[in-house]
């Protein structure tokens, strides 16, 4: 059974898309948390640029994870979805080691 897509655009999600949709409701929770987590860091006195820098490569990829759960992206202008996996999980890690200098 297909769910709603993650965007909130009313949409099913497509079949054989549910793992890009989960990837994308990852993303967004991730990119969420980094910019909370960059405004208390800022309001507690430490400059979060270096946080706030992963911020534009995770809209990106979420952006293209999501044009392959609506079924709009194009092979020549897309990466597929193992490179986009791929990418996401290198994005994940490089989120995580930045969470890991705050702690």
């Amino acid at each position: 059974m297909a769910g709603a897509c993650p965007c909130g655009c009313g949409r099913k999600v497509p079949f054989g898309r549910g793992g890009a949709a989960t990837g994308y409701r990852r993303m967004r929770e991730n990119l969420g948390q980094l910019d909370q987590i960059a405004a208390e860091v800022r309001q507690s006195g430490v400059d979060p640029t270096a946080l706030l820098a992963l911020s534009p490569e995770g809209r990106e990829i979420a952006a293209l994870v999501l044009d392959h759960v609506h079924k709009t992206a194009s092979p020549t202008t897309h990466p597929d979805l193992l490179n986009l996996s791929r990418m996401m999980d290198q994005w994940d890690a490089k989120w995580q080691r930045a969470m890991a200098t705050l702690i």
